[in-house]
């Protein structure tokens, strides 16, 4: 039997996928080995989920627009391949991912954050 020490700590996230209006259609749940991003209300029972493993992901950054105010997450896998979280408290999620050991990079000044 193990400890609740000794398992890994899932943290779950409630927005839309790349939009540019969000509908909570979306549970991000993250833990050290992975993103899995499911469908709400239901609709998972026919479509997804989707996994990111924490060995594919190259980098996690805010999605800054052209005016800088973020309205999500980016988390990139390889050179072109990126999927956009969207969320109305970017920071919170960069926060989570970075504690979990995700490649966190600031958008603003481009250093690790």
């Amino acid at each position: 039997m193990s400890s609740d020490d000794e398992a890994p700590k899932v943290v779950t996230f409630i927005g839309g996928l790349y939009q540019h209006w969000t509908f909570p259609l979306i549970a991000l749940n993250a833990n050290p080995e992975r993103l899995c991003f499911s469908l709400r209300f239901g609709l998972g029972r026919w479509f997804g989920p989707w996994v990111l493993r924490h060995s594919e992901i190259t980098e996690v950054t805010s999605d800054g627009t052209v005016t800088g105010i973020s309205s999500g997450v980016y988390m990139r896998r390889g050179k072109y391949d990126a999927w956009v979280f969207k969320t109305p408290h970017p920071e919170i999620v960069l926060l989570e991912l970075e504690r979990l050991g995700y490649p966190v990079r600031s958008a603003t000044n481009g250093r690790d954050a």
